[in-house]
């Protein structure tokens, strides 16, 4: 969602969950907090701007990670919008992050800056009235649009070659399902077979290629490797620390 303008962003929650209302729905968007284990602490800021890229909305002087980055927030900052969307919006939302740094940093602040990307997953609350929540957000939605519009056409954020919008690009479109894709589930999913089976499968796979050494994330792009473990990773680590001869 990081790639969303400030005049978009406001239409996320209410389209999303108000609108279309998923059932889940995960978003992620890089921890702004985490940025500061690509420089040493109190480093200049011209150091920073070497590692990445000023705010391109001039709202903050932080140091973005990628040059199409509208904002980069804090956990906090993430928790307080997931937090608020969900409770306006009839959902749930578990927030937390991933991608922790492998390598200890020299000045012990993996713990204080957490996981390089913060992540929500919302799951839809059925027992609320839905009908009632789509329709105030489809109101909220019909609210913004004037003021979208607005800035859509406005000369100072309108570039060049892109022609003003038009009134009837807001006006109200019947939405209709084009195509639907449904993704089975592998057979072996969840029916792992017993770690034996699965440390003799790994040991074949390893003489086969040859290797006396492999990352587990190597082994796991293994298809029989992970169809033997049913999809649990957590098996292939325990398969391979109980057999023998095997070391992780």
């Amino acid at each position: 969602i990081e790639h969303l303008p400030p005049t978009i962003l406001p239409f996320f929650a209410p389209i999303l969950l108000g609108v279309y209302k998923p059932k889940f729905l995960l978003i992620t968007t890089p921890s702004y907090t985490f940025n500061a284990l690509f420089t040493s602490p109190n480093s200049h800021p011209s150091v920073r701007l070497r590692t990445g890229y000023s705010d391109p909305t001039c709202r903050t002087d932080r140091i973005f990670r990628h040059d199409d980055h509208k904002f980069e927030w804090t956990p906090e900052e993430f928790h307080e919008y997931c937090k608020k969307e969900a409770v306006e919006w009839g959902y749930t939302v578990d927030v937390s992050d991933i991608g922790r740094a492998q390598d200890a940093d020299e000045w012990g602040r993996d713990t204080e800056v957490g996981g390089a990307s913060l992540v929500a997953i919302f799951t839809r609350i059925d027992v609320v009235d839905r009908d009632a929540i789509e329709e105030k957000a489809r109101a909220v939605v019909q609210g913004m649009l004037p003021q979208l519009q607005q800035s859509s056409s406005s000369p100072s954020t309108t570039p060049p070659s892109t022609p003003p919008q038009s009134p009837e690009l807001f006006s109200p479109i019947a939405h209709r399902c084009l195509t639907t894709f449904i993704h089975p589930a592998h057979a072996s999913a969840q029916q792992p077979l017993p770690l034996h089976s699965i440390g003799d499968i790994v040991k074949s796979r390893m003489e086969d290629l040859r290797e006396s050494f492999l990352r587990v994330e190597e082994l796991w792009y293994e298809p029989e490797v992970a169809q033997a473990c049913g999809g649990w990773i957590e098996l292939l680590i325990a398969a391979v620390e109980q057999y023998d001869g095997s070391v992780i």
